[in-house]
């Protein structure tokens, strides 16, 4: 496990906060209401998402934040 603040800190950062921000950004420019065309965003996670690891907790969590922001998206 790599418990080190700047490991898991930009662990967070890649696989969760910039998924977010381009999921947000890519879902406000495809909204129907404001002049947009529709479409849809495929985010892709892991299956450690579904299945508790004890060597990569921190990987874990992020890839479950991944599957529970994509689902609520719809």
């Amino acid at each position: 496990m790599n418990d080190h603040p700047d490991v898991y800190e930009k662990e967070m950062l890649v696989n969760v906060s910039s998924l977010i921000k381009g999921s947000l950004t890519a879902y406000k420019l495809m909204r129907k209401d404001r002049d947009g065309r529709g479409g849809t965003i495929i985010n892709i996670s892991s299956i450690v998402a579904l299945v508790q690891t004890p060597l990569l907790p921190v990987y874990s969590a992020t890839k479950s934040a991944v599957l529970q922001f994509s689902n609520c998206l719809g």
